[in-house]
């Protein structure tokens, strides 16, 4: 008599063990899903450029820190500094306009010494502040630069918004060019200002922080910093470093403005100069605080980038209770530094210092805080560092900690990387003290990915905690290169992972817009882009690659052959996009199929998967979303004509398609058993 077996939960995740001993929910393949507020297994989302390209050389032309070599002509007088825009301060001049004026005012710089442009010959960048009324009665505003007053590059620039910094970037493709200008030689601008005889007076016009950027952007983004102010303005600032340099991210024009260069590139120490040096970061009172273990630990005020060249070279940063606390200092491995208490600032990293364990214990790898603690990962051990006595004192942990771009507070525990693999550390109840924090490891059945992270790669990786979706996303270095190269996502609602085919990242964060929309980024190792993560449903155009694949049931024992009968699967899909079925069975294919409209109810009453899984919009069933794709419930009976074994296990894939959602649900399957002795007794010796 046939049998049916039902399969409703697949909340187990990625697996890598054998495929017939894993758990009935748990899965072999699972590639491009996440678990949604169901707990379903359903198909991530794509990502997208964040921005413009990062370029990858910077040179400075001028700061225009004073006014040594510029000159005002014309109706431009009083040519001083003035207010700083970028830098330390601006160059400022006035525009007086009389009736007999020459309606045009002219600032020219001719530089004592030339400027060598060929290698960043992208754009030329740079801000200018123009007063209220500025616009009224003006003919245009040009910009020359060149090697010479007869040879240069020519831009018209658009309409300036006044009474604001405006962030001009002018594309050297876009110049009308005057003779022939020499890139290797560049000491000559021009600011010309033309309008009619209606103009009146402006005074406190300023210009700032010349630059030319290059047009190439191959350089990896190794670093990404964002932070929005917690006072009434609600600023906000996003940095990324590439190459040598430091960018600041303008959201009106979508570009990057050099902040900072003359960067250490790669590592220093022996062994490791191949590995690029990453950036961390902490913000106190709105200023940014940043090191990289190499340069020196410095500041950035949204203006001007501040040094301190006597403070330790840092490689963590961490901000807790009125107090900024660093560690990593390759001269001293052990040392957790910090400011004093609520100091007027963060630069005084140096102002008291306790020593984590001892060499023995291996070096510092990342700090973090929990609750009003801060957490030190050393090699072996985790400490838990008590400021007031001081004292730090060892938890309850498995191991050490590794990869302090990879801790991450998730829920109520905290996830981070060890030579083991990815372990979770959360309060232990009725416990106080260092003991009060456990670990446990949530890769053991991942430990044939994990393995592939060499000991020298193991502060490579990074993570990052998407509340809203409840995942963790976790990149780390196969390669054995000091890239993280694959990725897994970890769904904290269900407690299992995934597998995600994405480009290899270096960081990852967040990005706040100007109406309060959350964009989750990360930078590219490969080149220097930023992208926004799940957002739309390719992978910046191209199709995403669907695999999901159920483990080897073998039913009434593994002695017992089956007449397979027909497999029924459902779940929800969006429509106009196929999906390919395939039943396996004995490691053969037996029966395939695909999913298409006609077996979408798309007349059925619209299902939520939940209310934003992995965006602003729903995308399930039936409901309005801007991307326009819907999800409906489908049902499909596969048959699998004659057909024996004693294994058996579906496959769902889509290769080619680039607006696709759909989850897997419930699957029955139907059988006959015929059981047989493997050993006959008359067999037996």
């Amino acid at each position: 008599m046939p049998k049916t077996v039902h399969a409703n939960n697949f909340t187990g995740g990625l697996v890598t063990l054998d495929e017939q001993s894993i758990k009935d929910d748990q899965l072999p393949v699972l590639k491009n899903f996440f678990y949604n507020a169901n707990k379903r297994p359903q198909t991530r989302r794509g990502y997208k450029k964040f921005g413009n390209a990062v370029p990858d050389t910077v040179v400075e032309i001028n700061q225009l820190n004073a006014t040594t070599d510029i000159t005002a002509s014309l109706d431009a007088t009083t040519l001083a500094t003035g207010t700083a825009i970028k830098g330390s301060n601006s160059v400022s001049f006035n525009i007086d306009v009389s009736n007999d004026a020459a309606d045009q005012a002219l600032v020219t710089w001719a530089g004592a010494s030339s400027v060598d442009i060929s290698t960043a010959k992208g754009s030329v960048r740079f801000y200018i502040y123009v007063p209220t009324g500025f616009n009224t009665d003006l003919t245009d505003v040009k910009f020359q630069l060149g090697s010479d007053a007869s040879n240069y590059y020519e831009w018209t620039l658009g309409t300036l918004t006044e009474d604001s910094n405006n962030f001009i970037v002018l594309d050297y493709s876009d110049a009308t060019t005057t003779g022939t200008p020499v890139d290797t030689a560049i000491d000559h601008f021009v600011v010309d200002v033309t309008y009619t005889s209606s103009y009146t007076d402006k005074t406190g016009i300023l210009i700032d922080w010349l630059y030319s950027y290059s047009g190439t952007s191959t350089k990896p983004v190794t670093s990404w910093m964002f932070h929005r102010t917690d006072d009434a303005s609600q600023e906000r600032t996003a940095l990324c470093v590439a190459g040598d340099n430091m960018f600041e991210y303008d959201e009106t024009t979508t570009d990057w403005l050099v902040i900072d260069t003359g960067l250490t590139e790669f590592e220093t120490k022996t062994g490791f100069t191949t590995h690029r040096t990453r950036w961390d970061y902490d913000v106190y009172k709105n200023v940014f605080y940043m090191c990289n273990g190499v340069d020196d630990y410095r500041s950035y005020d949204g203006t001007a980038i501040t040094t301190y060249p006597a403070e330790p070279k840092v490689r963590y940063l961490k901000m807790e209770t009125n107090r900024m606390f660093g560690a990593g200092d390759d001269e001293n491995p052990s040392t957790v530094y910090y400011t004093a208490d609520a100091p007027a600032n963060a630069s005084d990293i140096n102002a008291n210092a306790v020593v984590i364990g001892g060499d023995q214990i291996g070096k510092i790898n990342g700090l973090h805080s929990l609750g009003q603690i801060i957490l030190a990962f050393k090699d072996k051990k985790i400490y838990s560092i008590d400021i007031a006595t001081p004292s730090a004192l060892p938890i309850d942990a498995r191991a050490g900690g590794f990869s302090d771009r990879s801790i991450a507070n998730v829920g109520n525990s905290l996830l981070y990387f060890t030579d083991g693999g990815v372990e979770t550390l959360k309060q232990r109840s009725a416990v106080t003290g260092s003991q009060a924090l456990e670990s446990k490891s949530l890769t053991e059945d991942l430990k044939t990915l994990l393995d592939k992270v060499e000991p020298n790669q193991y502060n490579a990786n990074v993570g990052w905690y998407i509340k809203p979706l409840t995942n963790y996303y976790f990149v780390y270095d196969s390669n054995d290169d000091n890239i993280p190269d694959s990725w897994l996502v970890y769904s904290s609602l269900v407690g299992a992972w995934s597998e995600y085919t994405l480009p290899a990242a270096y960081d990852m964060g967040e990005y706040i817009k100007s109406d309060g929309d959350y964009q989750y980024v990360f930078t590219s190792a490969n080149g220097g882009q930023v992208y926004e993560l799940e957002t739309g449903f390719d992978d910046n155009g191209i199709a995403i690659e669907f695999d999901i694949r159920t483990k080897e049931w073998n039913f009434d024992g593994p002695f017992t052959e089956k007449d397979f009968q027909f497999m029924d699967i459902s779940g929800l899909s969006s429509t106009g996009q196929d999906i390919d079925v395939s039943v396996i069975i004995d490691d053969e294919e037996a029966s395939s199929a695909s999913i298409d409209n006609t077996f979408i109810d798309q007349s059925a009453s619209p299902f939520t998967i939940s209310s934003s899984p992995i965006s602003t919009e729903t995308i399930g069933g039936g409901g309005e979303t801007t991307d326009g794709l819907d999800t409906f419930p489908y049902k499909m009976r596969v048959p699998i004509p004659f057909t024996r074994g004693s294994k058996i296990q579906l496959g769902l894939s889509s290769r080619e398609n680039k607006s696709l959602q759909f989850t897997l649900d419930r699957i029955a399957i139907t059988y006959e058993a015929n059981t047989f002795d493997v050993f006959p007794i008359d067999n037996i010796a």
